[in-house]
């Protein structure tokens, strides 16, 4: 049993979400999305979930005070980010100190070496590994983006001295921590 508040930037249907919401009962998830469509159906599919709620809202501008969220989550977003320096000041602006944030986007660079491709498709299966493919490179960035303009972008902003990127399976996963 947890307690605190995640939040969930470009939630979309809010399955996330809801699963996170579901699986720790003391927490209280929020998720934020620009499309009043998917905030639409995200609540339709939250009915019943009293700990999970769902706004319209732009990551750049985010509807919390100041040191208020105990973890930020984000999964495929970051590449429809069109202010990314002002979202990632608006999470270390939101987070508690000593907080993480994840931020989760795809990187078709996953599945150029043989020998990882083999492995995501033996882990996975065929259908993932080849829908993942696609998603990769339709939704992310390159590893060579990653290095220099997310990365350059990331240096001008609060969470300068304190983020970590990693290549994890189809995924770049960014991790921001607020330390002051």
């Amino acid at each position: 049993m947890g307690s605190g508040t995640i939040l969930d930037l470009g939630s979309g249907t809010g399955y996330l979400s809801i699963e996170i919401a579901k699986k720790i009962s003391g927490i209280q998830v929020y998720g934020i999305d620009l499309s009043r469509q998917m905030v639409r159906i995200a609540r339709r599919h939250a009915r019943g979930v009293e700990n999970a709620q769902f706004e319209f809202g732009n990551a750049a501008d985010l509807p919390f005070e100041d040191n208020s969220i105990d973890f930020i989550v984000s999964t495929g977003s970051l590449h429809h980010w069109k202010t990314p320096a002002r979202v990632f000041d608006e999470c270390y602006r939101v987070l508690k100190i000593g907080k993480e944030a994840w931020i989760y986007d795809g990187c078709p660079d996953a599945f150029k070496d043989q020998a990882d491709r083999n492995r995501i498709r033996r882990e996975y299966g065929f259908l993932v590994y080849r829908i993942g493919t696609k998603v990769a490179e339709l939704h992310g960035f390159a590893m060579e983006e990653y290095e220099s303009e997310i990365k350059d972008i990331l240096d001008q902003t609060e969470f300068k001295d304190s983020y970590h990127m990693e290549l994890t399976d189809v995924w770049m996963k960014i991790t921001l921590k607020k330390h002051r």
